[in-house]
């Protein structure tokens, strides 16, 4: 299954900190035999409330293809790390390009009917 994850880490650490964290939690996804696809560093933001009692974070981003163990795992690294304030994993879908699709002449056909149909007089 595909995944993706996101977590914060406390904003006060020194870079090579970060790239640590963010290194072990590679490590255990590749450990539990996930594959690591993606994993972005998106910088430091501010939160619209303190979390912890810090008021911004550190975002990483990470995609992965892992088992249901490897996602406990993962979790569990999350739970008692202490430099990581907030996480969240979830199921990732095939991203389709629906950009260039039209809509076929029944559809368009079924929705100006609908319309009409609806109209307050």
């Amino acid at each position: 299954m595909n995944y993706e994850s996101t977590f914060i880490i406390v904003p006060n650490l020194a870079s090579d900190k970060i790239d640590e964290i963010i290194s072990k939690t590679v490590k255990t996804i590749e450990d539990s035999k996930g594959i690591v696809k993606l994993t972005q560093n998106l910088g430091c933001k501010k939160f619209s409330y303190p979390i912890k009692k810090f008021n911004e974070g550190v975002y990483i981003y990470i995609e992965m293809s892992a088992c249901v163990e490897t996602i406990k795992s993962i979790e569990n690294f999350f739970k008692f790390n202490d430099l990581i304030l907030r996480s969240l994993i979830i199921k990732s879908k095939k991203k389709t390009n629906n950009i260039n699709k039209k809509p076929s002449i029944v559809e368009v056909k079924e929705n100006e009917s609908a319309t009409k149909d609806n109209k307050i007089t």
